[in-house]
Formats: C-alpha cells, sequence, structure tokens
C-alpha cells in the first residue's frame, strides 16, 4: 500500500485531508451495498420529514393571524410629483415603508378563475372602506386564462381592512364560497392534489404579472441549466459511460438538495418555493458537475495505469486501492473548490441572514457540503461498483479516460486554466446578481437600487397589472398638481370552495406510512434488500477468479490476504482458458499478452475473437481485435523503441465498420486512416452536371479542378467517348522446345483453338465475355493476352478465374506438355508503365473534349489561346517526348485520377497505368479545343474498396455505385468519363496556371502548413 499513501509534502492541512479522504472512500467502496441503502434511507427519510411538515403547515386547522405584509411581497411603488417631473418613477416596495405624500393608492386586482353563472362573484366586494373599482388591465396573458378581473382603488392607510373584508366572499350559492389562494406567510388547508393541481396555473399566473427582462433572465437560467446536464452526460460518454455515472451524479445532487433542505428548515429558516425554482438554475451553473467529472476522470487514469501493471503485487490492483490513487491525485484540489464555494455561501448567509438572499445562500451552502460528502460515499461507491461490473464484463470499456483530454463545458473540450476563469466568473456574477438586483433591471434603470432582495419572487410589473388605474390617477393628481404615491399589489386570486371543505383530512403520499406494521413491512424489506444485494455484490466480485481458480492448480507460494478485486491469472490459465469453452472471459491484457507469447497469431485477432465471445456482435469483436493488435504492436520488443506509441497515438480506430474491411480490405488492421475529400465542380459531363469527389494531401488541386470546371461549363462542358472496354491478363506458358511454343500459338490464334478458349473463358462468369488474344512468343516462353469485358468490377479476379480455366482447356486439347509458369506474365501489364497498355488499351479507352471560348480564357483563366497552345505543344508533347515517357505526354493528369481514385475505392496502384494521358490544344477560330485521351482507364463500380460505407457515398454521389440493373457495365464505363473529364478540367487549370506564371504563388498560399504532432 506504500504506493498509494499520501505523503505530507504539499502542507500539513493537505496531507490529513486526503488521509481522511482516503478512509472515507475506502470504507464506503469496502461495503458498497451498505453505503448505497443507507444514502437512498436518509435522503427518503429526509425527503419524507420534509414533506411530511409542509403537508402538516399547510393543512394545519389553525389559520395564522391576517398578516397584510404577505400580500405586499412582490409589490411595487410609483411616485408622481415635481421631484419626478410629473412621471412615474419606481420607488422602494410598499413593504419597507415609504415618506409622507399627499396621497397614497393601493391598486389591488382580483381574479376569478373559471367562474359559473351561479357563483358570479359581486359587484362590490367591501363597503367599510373607501375603495373605488377602477378598469382592469388585460395583456398578451389574459387570452390564456377563462376567468374575471376585478380592479379597485384603495387608500393604503384602508388597505389592511381592506383585504381584510375579502378574504371570504359569499358567492350565490350559499354553500360555496369565494376564498383568497394562501399568499406567502399564510396557512391555508392544501392537498397533494391541490398543490400539485395550482402549480401550473400559479406559473402562468406569475408570468402574466411579472416583468419580461425577468422572465427572460429565469427562462435563460433554466436553458443554461439544462445545457449544463447534457454536457454532464456528453463529459461522462467521452469517459466511457453512457447513463450509468451521470445519472448517479444528478442523483446525487438530488440527495445532497433533499439533505440540505431538511437542514434549512430543521433550522427555522424559511424557504419560497419560488424562491427555490428561481434561484436553483443559478446555483447549479455556478458550481457545476466540474468535481465529480474530475473525481472520475482521475478514478479512471488510476484504473487505467494499475491495468497496464498487472505483473506488479495484485493487492494493487484492488478497486479500492485505485479510488484511493485518484484521492491522492485530486482529492485535496476537490475538497479546496468545496471550501471556496461552501465560505462564499456562508459569508452571503451571515451579512444578510432575514432577507431571501441569505436563507437561500444558507440552503445552498448545506446543500454543497451533503453534496461534498455523497461525492465521496455515495457517488464513489457507484463508481466503484461500475469498475467492478467492467473488469469482470468488458476490462477496456472505461479505459477511454485520458488525462490529456481535460476538462469540458457543454460537452466541448477547453484548456484547464478556462475552467478557473468560468468558475470565478459564476461566482462573480452570482454574487453580482445579488448586490445589484438583476431582476429588477429595468426598474433600476429608472429609479435606482431597491433594497428588496434579489431572490425573492420576481415583483410585478405595474403597467402589465395596472396601467388603467395608473392612467386614471395620473390625469387626477397632475390636473390637481397633487403628490400622489400608488402601491401596486401583486394580483390576488381567489378559488371556490365548499362550505366543508375546510374540514377535510388532507390526502397526501404519506398516508400509507401512517400504519407501524406498514413501517416495520417497509424496514424489513429493506433490511431483506442489504443482506441480498451485499452476498450478490460479494459472488460478482469473485466470479472471475473463481472460474480461473477452478481449470488451475494450487499455487504453491506463500498465501496472501485476499485483496478486493479478482487475482491476475497467470499466462498458463490464460492458455488453459484460450482452449477451454472460458475463452470469453479472458480480458483485453491477457489476449495482449498471448499475442506477444504467440499463441495467438496477429492476423487471426479478428476470427479468435468472433469465436469466443458469442455474446457480441461481429463489428464488436472486430474492433476489440484491432484495439488489441496496436496494443499488441506497442508491447511487441524487437521493436518497441519505435512502435510503443501505436496504441495510444493520433490513428483512429473507433466507429469504423470492420466488417467490411475483413477478409476483403485489408489484414493486421491497426485503424484507419481520414484523408480530407473535396469536391471539385459542378461539372457538365455529356449533358448532366456531376460534383466530382477528390481525396487528396495537396492543397490547390480541388480549386483548380474546380476552376476548370467553370471554365468547361462555359463553353457547354465536357464531351466523352469510350473507345474500348476490355481487362487484360496476360499468363507466361512454358513448352520444352521453341517449336513446340510456336505450335501452341498457331493453335491458339486458330478458329478452333480460339473457339475453344473462348468457351472455356465464358464459362467462368456471366459478366466475363472474351474479346481478343494476343499472342507472343520468347524462345521456349509463350505470353497470351487475354482481354475480355468484366461487366462493373474493375475485374482482374473475375478475368484470373477465366484465363485457369482456359489454360485447363488448353492442356486438354492437345498440349500436356504445357507448363503454366505464371498467371500474371507482365504481358498484361498490371500496376506498371508499358506499352502495350499504351497502345492496345486496357480497361476503359476514354477521350474527353471541351471547347473553351477566347473570353473565357481571358476572364477565367487568366491567359491567351496561343500561350496555352504553345505551352501544351513545347511541355506535354515534344518535353515529354525528350524524356521518352510511355503515356506521360500531359501535365499532371495523375494528380486527378489518383484523387478520383482514393475518393470513389478504386485500387490507387492502378493509377500507375490508368494515368497514361495525352493532352492536345489546339486554335480552333479563336477559341481552345483541349482533349485529353485516356486508353487505360482501370475503373470499377463493384467489389474491392467500393464496398467501404465512405466511398460508396461518394459512388452515390455520382450515381454509379453497384452494378447497372439493366446494362452490365454502364456504371463502370461512366466512372471512367467522369474520371476522363475531372482530368480535363485539371490539365486545363494548371496549363493556365502555368502560361500565366501563376502555378508558384498558389501553390505557396494554399499549400504550406505546419507538421502535425504525433501523440493525442
Amino acid at each position: 500500500m506504500a504506493s498509494v499513501t499520501a505523503e505530507p509534502n504539499s502542507g500539513w492541512v493537505q496531507y490529513r485531508v486526503t488521509q481522511a479522504l482516503r478512509a472515507v472512500v475506502g470504507h464506503a467502496c469496502r461495503r458498497p451495498i451498505h453505503t448505497l441503502l443507507v444514502t437512498a434511507l436518509v435522503a427518503a427519510t429526509t425527503y419524507l420529514q420534509v414533506l411530511e411538515g409542509a403537508f402538516q403547515a399547510a393543512n394545519t386547522s389553525q389559520i395564522s393571524p391576517f398578516d397584510v405584509r404577505s400580500f405586499l411581497w412582490g409589490s411595487r411603488s410609483l411616485h408622481l410629483g415635481e421631484k419626478s417631473s410629473w412621471r412615474w418613477q419606481n420607488e422602494v416596495s410598499a413593504a419597507n415603508g415609504h415618506g409622507q405624500v399627499d396621497h397614497h393608492w393601493a391598486l389591488v386586482t382580483l381574479n376569478f378563475p373559471e367562474v359559473p353563472a351561479e357563483s358570479s362573484p359581486p359587484a362590490i366586494l367591501s363597503q367599510s372602506v373607501e375603495a373605488e373599482p377602477i378598469s382592469p388591465t388585460s395583456n398578451f396573458f389574459t387570452s390564456f386564462f377563462d376567468e374575471i378581473s376585478l380592479a379597485y382603488q384603495v387608500p393604503y392607510n384602508q388597505l389592511g381592512k381592506f383585504l381584510g373584508d375579502i378574504q371570504v366572499i359569499a358567492a350565490g350559492d350559499e354553500d360555496i364560497t369565494w376564498a383568497v389562494q394562501c399568499p406567502r406567510g399564510e396557512r391555508k388547508p392544501l392537498s397533494l392534489g391541490g398543490w400539485v393541481g395550482n402549480a401550473w396555473p400559479s406559473f402562468l399566473h406569475r408570468a402574466q404579472h411579472a416583468e419580461t427582462v425577468d422572465m427572460i433572465i429565469i427562462g435563460l437560467g433554466y436553458l443554461a441549466l439544462n445545457m449544463t446536464v447534457v454536457s454532464l452526460f456528453r463529459a461522462m460518454r467521452h469517459l466511457g459511460s453512457r447513463v450509468w455515472l451521470a445519472s448517479s451524479v444528478i442523483l446525487s445532487g438530488a440527495f445532497a438538495f433533499v439533505l440540505g433542505l431538511g437542514v434549512t428548515t430543521t433550522c427555522g429558516v424559511p424557504i419560497d418555493a419560488l424562491l427555490l425554482s428561481e434561484g436553483i438554475p443559478f446555483l447549479v451553473l455556478t458550481v457545476g458537475f466540474e468535481k465529480p467529472i474530475r473525481f472520475t476522470r482521475a478514478v479512471l487514469c488510476a484504473s487505467k495505469g494499475s491495468a497496464r501493471g498487472r505483473q506488479q503485487d495484485s493487492q494493487l490492483n484492488s478497486i479500492p486501492t485505485t479510488m484511493q490513487t485518484a484521492i491522492n491525485a485530486q482529492g485535496w484540489s476537490i475538497v479546496r473548490s468545496y471550501l471556496l464555494e461552501i465560505g462564499a455561501l456562508a459569508l452571503g448567509a451571515a451579512l444578510r441572514p432575514h432577507d431571501r438572499f441569505g436563507q437561500f445562500c444558507f440552503l445552498a451552502a448545506w446543500t454543497l457540503l451533503f453534496d461534498a460528502v455523497l461525492l465521496f460515499t455515495f457517488y464513489a461507491t457507484v463508481l466503484c461498483i461500475k469498475l467492478e461490473i467492467t473488469r469482470i464484463r468488458c476490462p477496456d470499456t472505461l479505459h477511454q479516460a485520458d488525462e490529456r483530454r481535460g476538462p469540458r463545458m457543454f460537452g466541448y473540450k477547453v484548456k484547464p486554466a478556462n475552467v478557473a476563469r468560468w468558475k470565478s466568473m459564476m461566482v462573480s456574477g452570482f454574487v453580482l446578481v445579488n448586490v445589484l438586483q438583476l431582476s429588477s433591471f429595468a426598474f433600476r434603470i429608472l429609479g435606482g437600487f431597491m433594497t428588496n432582495p434579489s431572490l425573492m419572487p420576481t415583483a410585478v410589473s405595474p403597467f402589465k397589472v395596472a396601467a388603467s388605474g395608473l392612467n386614471d390617477i395620473y390625469l387626477a393628481a397632475r390636473a390637481a398638481g397633487i403628490e400622489t404615491r400608488v402601491t401596486v399589489l401583486p394580483p390576488i386570486r381567489y378559488t371556490l370552495h365548499a362550505a366543508s371543505s375546510a374540514t377535510k383530512r388532507a390526502d397526501g403520499v404519506l398516508t400509507g406510512l401512517e400504519s407501524p406494521m406498514a413501517r416495520l413491512c417497509l424496514i424489513g424489506a429493506l433490511v431483506v434488500s442489504l443482506i441480498l444485494n451485499s452476498h450478490l455484490m460479494h459472488a460478482a466480485r469473485w466470479h472471475a477468479a473463481d472460474a480461473a481458480n477452478a481449470s488451475a492448480a494450487p499455487s504453491t507460494t506463500n498465501p496472501v490476504a485476499p485483496s478486493s478485486g479478482p487475482q491476475p491469472r497467470s499466462p498458463e490459465e490464460t492458455e488453459a482458458l484460450l482452449k477451454s469453452d472460458q475463452a470469453k472471459s479472458l480480458t483485453d491484457e491477457e489476449l495482449v499478452t498471448l499475442c506477444l507469447r504467440g499463441k495467438i497469431a496477429g492476423y487471426s485477432l479478428e476470427k479468435t475473437l468472433e469465436n469466443i465471445a458469442p455474446g457480441s456482435s461481429r463489428l464488436e469483436a472486430f474492433t476489440r481485435a484491432v484495439r488489441i493488435r496496436r496494443a499488441a504492436i506497442s508491447q511487441t520488443p524487437s521493436t518497441e523503441s519505435l512502435s510503443q506509441g501505436v496504441q495510444d497515438s493520433l490513428l483512429p480506430y473507433r466507429d469504423y465498420n470492420y466488417e467490411l474491411v475483413h477478409g476483403a480490405c485489408c489484414e493486421n488492421v491497426i485503424g484507419y486512416l481520414p484523408l480530407p475529400l473535396g469536391l471539385a465542380g459542378p461539372m457538365l459531363i455529356d449533358g448532366q452536371a456531376y460534383f466530382i469527389p477528390m481525396a487528396t494531401t495537396e492543397g490547390v488541386l480541388v480549386a483548380s479542378a474546380s476552376r476548370g470546371c467553370k471554365a468547361i461549363n462555359a463553353g457547354g462542358g465536357a464531351k466523352t467517348m469510350l473507345k474500348g472496354d476490355g481487362m487484360t491478363r496476360g499468363p507466361c506458358l512454358g513448352f520444352p522446345s521453341a517449336s513446340r511454343a510456336a505450335e501452341a500459338q498457331r493453335w491458339v490464334e486458330s478458329p478452333a483453338g480460339h473457339a475453344v478458349l473462348t468457351s472455356a473463358f465464358n464459362a467462368t462468369s456471366r459478366f466475363a465475355r472474351l474479346q481478343t488474344l494476343t499472342v507472343a512468343q520468347a524462345g521456349t516462353y509463350l505470353y497470351i493476352r487475354f482481354r475480355t469485358t468484366t461487366g462493373d468490377a474493375m475485374g482482374m479476379n473475375m478475368i484470373s478465374k477465366g484465363v485457369e480455366a482456359a489454360l485447363h482447356a488448353m492442356t486438354a486439347h492437345g498440349f500436356p506438355d504445357m507448363q503454366t509458369i505464371t498467371l500474371s506474365g507482365n504481358f498484361c501489364a498490371d500496376k506498371k508503365s508499358a506499352a502495350v497498355n499504351w497502345i492496345g488499351g486496357r480497361g476503359k479507352s476514354v477521350i474527353a473534349e471541351a471547347t473553351i471560348p477566347a473570353d473565357t480564357v481571358r476572364r477565367v483563366l487568366k491567359t491567351e489561346v496561343d500561350a496555352l497552345v504553345e505551352l501544351n505543344t513545347a511541355k506535354n508533347l515534344v518535353g515529354s517526348a525528350m524524356a521518352g515517357s510511355i503515356g506521360g505526354f500531359n501535365a499532371h493528369a495523375s494528380n486527378l485520377v489518383q484523387a478520383v481514385f482514393l475518393a470513389t475505392g478504386q485500387d490507387p496502384a492502378q493509377n500507375v497505368e490508368s494515368s497514361s494521358c495525352i493532352t492536345t490544344m489546339k486554335n480552333i477560330n479563336g477559341n481552345l479545343h483541349i482533349a485529353v485521351s485516356m486508353p487505360t482507364m482501370e475503373v470499377g463500380t463493384i467489389g474491392g474498396g467500393t464496398i467501404l460505407e465512405a466511398q460508396g457515398a461518394m459512388l452515390d454521389l455520382l450515381g454509379v455505385r453497384g452494378a447497372h440493373p439493366t446494362d452490365p457495365g454502364a456504371n463502370a464505363r461512366r466512372l471512367a468519363r467522369i474520371v476522363a473529364a475531372a482530368v480535363l478540367a485539371g490539365e486545363l487549370s494548371t496549363c493556365s496556371a502555368l502560361a500565366a506564371g501563376h502555378l508558384v504563388n498558389a501553390h505557396m498560399q494554399h499549400n504550406r502548413s505546419a507538421a502535425a504532432s504525433g501523440k493525442k
């Protein structure tokens, strides 16, 4: 355990805190089920206690004394007089006292929702005070409420009596009364159903009269809250957990909030529900989920490090030890963050203990304290269980944690230094909100700062509530020159009550627990669940170890005290498991060891994992094989100095369909290479517009081709001609003598021999049809060049199969002494530049041409027609002839061919002969005529790399994917025409750049970049 013991080298306090955290986390991880159940039980008990207290208070039969201040909460006061230039000026709330004025009015609005005809409220509700009815004010939200509104202008000194008189109003029916819906501070009977049913109307009623700025701020707060939750799930997904860990963090936070709420209410600190609804989003944004994410990353990095050292003492690989290693790394930093945040909130609670801000800070401080405790107990236990289950089922799932990924905000990577800035900004903003009272922004602009706490329920907007009454008072006061103050109360809502409803007993969630027997059964069920889950967890921990020990011989070493995790298996045990039917329990590290020991061939990992992991899909097995192969290559002793970085290199391997690759495209796969893909065009080819996909790392290539497409389109587009379609294969045959070889040549060239070979060849495929046979002799060697159609496939495999059948038929028809030296004798000629291909053609022989108007040459290509013609003759024709080129009479046809080949899944090596091209240019009537002739275009739209998803998508873009349904070979021929047209555009643009002297400048501007680093 010495390797995970914290040393007091960073301060006594940090050392002691880390020691305490290690003890707490170690105890919680050794008893995970106990910790989870105790935490859930305490949180549930606290929640029920809070609920019970709330419902008992809400349903008490003793109504507290009437208090007018409860109706004034959220009100607004306006002043009108000479000091305000006879304009309405905002003042402090009526609940906090006023100076003396000539007239002080209170505007009271009464809302009666869903009024039955027989229960309509009276037109005059109180005659004991000088209340005057005024016109009620409607707004945008009025249409959402089916209610009647009455408004009154009441002298402020008579407001208390007026409100007392309208507490309960008789309706038309004797058994029904109108009662004021309980304001904050009052006690009225309330059921759980009634509370839930009133939640949405209360929200709409609040939104109806609130300031627009307030609603926007609260809405943005909740939007940011949702983004923070989403960022938590994204961050945990980057660490390898889709739902478990993020949900546990949220559950832990909910438990902390419930516990904090319980302590707050026990201490007698009043908490308003609307205060919580407005303050919680800003609290969550300030605190965030950074600390659980940091703790999770530290644990997973520690687990990853211990997994690489499995040959060491097994005690070091236990889950609790891993957790304690993470505590050593991040424990003090997390606790310090908690202390700073709790200290700031505690200071706010101490400075303003009697207002809403101080009360909310008191609750928030306790919530953060419990959140810190639950992080190192409840959440640490969940993380421990997750690691236990993952090590048993899929050891490397959670090893995606990488300390180089760094922290994330809203799911996106940020620099570590920015986290501190983000936290500081949020804490400063939280303080600023409360100091400057952000929820009263518009009010402060007009009339200064309020003394009401900013986190109190949002004050009403006076002109939304009582615009009509304010207008009447304004006119009267201005005409009489009387200084006036008006207090606008939040609208008072009424509900209908039956006469017998006051004695109705509260229904709620606690009625089922009133019976002692029910409580006893609940406690018994929890105890049984605790014992059962503890045994199940213990069995799950040792499942893998028991399976290995049952088949292994007893150890001769000294006994070791059992650790909290399964013991690492010896090489002999893993080899025995590989040969048995328990191979599916092998971990990635064990499979890597088997590869390094030569027990599993590196090339057969896919097949091996597919066989030993029947529960997983082929794609999962193949992806795992790639991951294991990367690790094995990194640890290969003979190349370790060079290849040790492969496993963690920037070469990607995840999220790729290796099912398509296996057995078709590549072997010993360790990942895939992302290649930049661009689109040139659109280009008009034979009357159809195409975007041409190009995969390349050469800057300017796609841009240059696009410029050529633009110029060609100006002249009506490109036209293409297919001059030939036939793939070739040239076997080499050996004979005893040159005369015997000559005899065989005569037979092949005879009608009878040609017919035999054609019949045997055509029988091997419904697409392969033999066209010609070209024979050449060199001494005792005979070379036969088979040329055949291949449908929409490039056709090398198809033609090889046919050639083999034809040679068997030739042997049976009089040439038993013939020996097939090789199926491919370079007379094809495949993947080589050869005169036989240049002259006779191979694959598709294509010509593409276009006429470019002289004005387009000057405007788009920035050169002249005659200059282009001369450059093409001097460079592409004479210059290539001087170099003795074969098929290289062009500027850079290979660039375009290779780019399109890579994008569409063609064989890149066949770019050698496919880019054989001669470019010609002529001045015809002052316009430029350009053509490219390419006799050896070897392409296909089925088979090979075309089966890969990305390459197939580019074939879909061109409309040529797969085999043509009615005309075999039509798709491949169209693809050849498109490639030739792309070469035409590239030749035109590059030659123009050379003629105008722009080539070097373009490459210097677009084709210079810094080298990439080799590590993540």
